[in-house]
């Protein structure tokens, strides 16, 4: 289903676009890096959360901003559901494989035992991707006052151009 009935003043730049894509995971990077700080080493934390958050959002976020450009409506609602989907998805294919004869355990439960997951690990590795999507949301956020957000505003106001 193609959207080809609201205003032209309601559509985005390509250009802006792409730049939102690179400064969307700043923030929820750093919010990451900072909850992950109290274990030392915030500015490293950073930036290897960063680089990574930056893959996924280049890889993803691209093909998904080409494709879905001209097909949904910019509304806030769904750059967020985009921005989640987009850092959560690696995560839960991720945590799909198995952990090769490894234990681990999470507050005394074990999560994996002989390589094989538990239902407990399920739960908590489920939890992850839930936070990671939580995160992917606020860039979601980010993107769209970048890309969408300033446009909108110069509609409020009446203007029909979008600098």
């Amino acid at each position: 289903m193609t959207y080809r009935a609201w205003n032209i003043e309601e559509r985005f730049s390509l250009r802006r676009g792409l730049a939102a894509l690179v400064v969307a995971p700043i923030l929820p990077s750093m919010i990451l890096a900072l909850a992950l700080g109290a274990y030392g080493m915030p500015t490293e934390i950073f930036v290897a959360i960063l680089m990574v958050a930056e893959i996924c959002a280049l890889t993803l976020g691209i093909p998904a901003l080409l494709v879905l450009r001209n097909k949904v409506q910019p509304r806030l609602v769904w750059a967020l559901i985009y921005g989640g989907f987009v850092a959560a998805f690696p995560w839960f294919v991720i945590s799909l494989f198995p952990a090769d004869g490894l234990d681990a355990w999470t507050n005394g439960i074990p999560t994996v035992v002989d390589g094989q997951l538990t239902w407990f690990g399920f739960q908590m590795r489920m939890l992850f991707v839930a936070g990671i999507f939580a995160l992917g949301a606020v860039g979601g956020a980010v993107f769209w006052f970048i890309a969408v957000g300033r446009a909108r505003l110069l509609i409020v106001k009446g203007k029909l151009r979008d600098d």
